[in-house]
């Protein structure tokens, strides 16, 4: 780009230089009128040049989404869309889970660990079991109370086990 504007710079001043050394009083003659069109046409030239490779970029371009060309690229895409949704779900339902059982039950958050199973075979994902893995102080809550209350609260199996 420094280029191109290094070149219409010049242009531009031999052009202005050509025009004042053959100018003249009489509102010039058929040499003056002909080297001021030579240098119109210079100037034209030097600012259309870029134009070729810009035409040739369009013509060139892939509109595609994201390069996305067949069935396979777009499901592939929405495959790791669905994934992506999924795995933010899942940290938002174990932070869920885990705020709640350390209000409910008076535990450290330190001290709880949640894994989900999801059934992902459906078009919308199912949870379908809930493991809490407790620790330290947290091993001596009763597991029954925690379980039922992750049931009841998210309709799904639950397992309390101890780390």
């Amino acid at each position: 780009m420094k280029e191109y504007f290094i070149s219409l710079l010049a242009v531009g001043v031999l052009s202005m230089l050509a025009n004042a050394l053959c100018a003249d009083e009489k509102g010039g003659d058929f040499m003056s009128k002909n080297i001021r069109l030579f240098c119109a046409l210079a100037v034209i030239c030097v600012i259309v040049a870029p134009l070729k490779e810009f035409i040739t970029t369009l013509s060139s371009a892939d509109y595609s989404i994201s390069g996305l060309t067949g069935d396979s690229d777009i499901e592939d895409y929405e495959d790791k869309y669905k994934n992506a949704l999924i795995s933010s779900g899942e940290e938002s339902v174990k932070s869920n889970i885990q705020t709640m059982l350390a209000e409910k039950f008076d535990i450290s958050p330190d001290n709880i660990r949640i894994e989900l199973e999801i059934d992902r075979s459906s078009s919308s994902p199912n949870l379908t079991k809930v493991i809490v893995f407790l620790s330290k102080t947290a091993i001596f809550k009763n597991p029954y109370d925690i379980e039922k209350a992750v049931s009841d609260t998210y309709g799904c199996e639950c397992d309390v086990a101890v780390e």
